[in-house]
């Protein structure tokens, strides 16, 4: 087993993932020291703790054979819905939000569980034999997996995680065969609802659709269906719009113009452009920055802590930092590419999915290029049940590695 490991183990994927820990434990431990927030100093040990743990968590993802975990996907998923129903009943309420479970005083967020399980369960759906995704009786099965975990996360509410299920999901169908036309006809009601605000790009939109449809000689049934679906979703959007919490809703307001409420929910956007312009190439020296020290930045050391990168390593250090990211991103998909499960390949693209959007959304937020949606990023932030999940993805990751030749 050993030379077994050495021979097959992408080490280069070892690398980029221990790099980046250990980049995430210099900046948790500089964004925790902070004169102005003397509260804020113990937020280095927990994460230690935290670490160890997960790194009990990826070493058990790595060594028990993915078989394993594919046959009893689908327990894991029942029990993190379970959970997620439990939320609102049993949940810990923060910052307006009830997302929080209490086990033996230790608090976790089930909807990163959640997130992981169907990753695994969906894997599973889209890994059987003779699988025909181009049938309405494949897809909607496959569909409501996602769609479950989806909507229970949404109204915990938590906007960002929830989409984090989608953006997993359209890589893994086209992954596992679904043409990339039918991909984008599915997905069409999200720009529906985008484009909704103005009727007549929105009729606009629904006539590009129907023409498409057309094209492709889309039975009537599907074309009925799918302009039908994205009238209702286009009709719904003002109603959804007004089901937002006040915050969500004054966030993407934000986001379009920071500046008409620099003091309120702009300020995080300003000062975290702040931080990372002040930087400049080589950055301010580690401990030194003043944004982070000055605690102009309430939520450096979690949804902003690219922030804090950006000041103190400046424009090579975050460069840097997404090389290595770019590096595990790169392995992975060559790793889905040749590994001869089915099953595993499709988790893998999964999990790479799921880590590309939590960087580019958190990244894109810090430089104010985002709504402000609450991703965390990828090992950097700190967060005990996010940095678990993560961990647990690389176990994964390096378990397929270990196995990429076993059907």
């Amino acid at each position: 087993m050993t030379r077994r490991t050495f021979r097959t183990l992408d080490w280069a994927m070892v690398f980029s993932v221990l790099s980046l820990l250990v980049v995430g434990l210099l900046v948790v431990y500089s964004a925790s020291r902070v004169p102005a927030l003397p509260g804020r100093s113990d937020v280095f040990s927990k994460q230690l703790v935290w670490m160890g743990m997960g790194s009990v968590v990826m070493l058990l993802c790595a060594a028990v054979p993915f078989r394993f975990w594919e046959e009893y996907s689908h327990f894991f998923y029942v029990l993190a819905v379970l959970l997620l129903l439990a939320v609102p009943v049993l949940g810990a309420e923060r910052l307006g939000a009830r997302r929080w479970l209490t086990v033996g005083g230790l608090q976790f967020q089930p909807s990163e569980m959640a997130k992981l399980a169907t990753l695994l369960f969906v894997s599973r759906l889209l890994a059987r034999p003779r699988l025909d995704l181009t049938r309405l009786s494949t897809l909607v099965p496959i569909a409501l997996a996602a769609l479950l975990p989806f909507a229970l996360i949404l109204v915990e509410p938590d906007l960002g995680t929830s989409l984090s299920i989608p953006a997993a999901m359209i890589p893994m169908v086209y992954f596992a065969g679904l043409p990339l036309g039918v991909i984008l006809i599915l997905f069409s009601p999200l720009v529906s609802a985008i484009v909704s605000v103005n009727l007549w790009v929105w009729l606009l939109f629904l006539a590009v659709v129907g023409t498409l449809l057309v094209f492709f000689h889309a039975r009537r049934h599907i074309l009925i269906l799918v302009l039908g679906f994205n009238m209702l979703i286009g009709a719904a959007t003002p109603f959804l719009w007004n089901s937002l919490k006040p915050y969500q809703q004054q966030r993407v307001l934000t986001f379009l113009n920071p500046e008409t409420d620099q003091a309120g929910a702009g300020y995080q956007v300003i000062q975290s452009k702040i931080a990372i312009g002040s930087g400049g190439l080589t950055g301010r020296g580690f401990l030194q920055g003043t944004q982070k020290g000055l605690a102009f930045l309430p939520q450096q050391h979690t949804d902003f802590v690219f922030s804090v990168l950006g000041e103190e390593a400046g424009f090579l250090g975050c460069v840097a930092v997404l090389l290595l990211f770019a590096l595990l991103i790169q392995r992975s998909l060559k790793l889905a590419a040749r590994t001869r499960s089915r099953f595993a390949g499709t988790l893998v693209v999964g999990i790479v999915a799921t880590l590309v959007f939590h960087v580019a959304v958190n990244v894109s937020m810090t430089l104010g290029l985002a709504p402000v949606t609450g991703l965390p990023l990828p090992f950097l932030s700190y967060g005990g049940t996010f940095l678990l999940a993560t961990m647990a993805q690389m176990g994964f990751l390096f378990n397929v590695s270990l196995r990429r030749n076993e059907v």
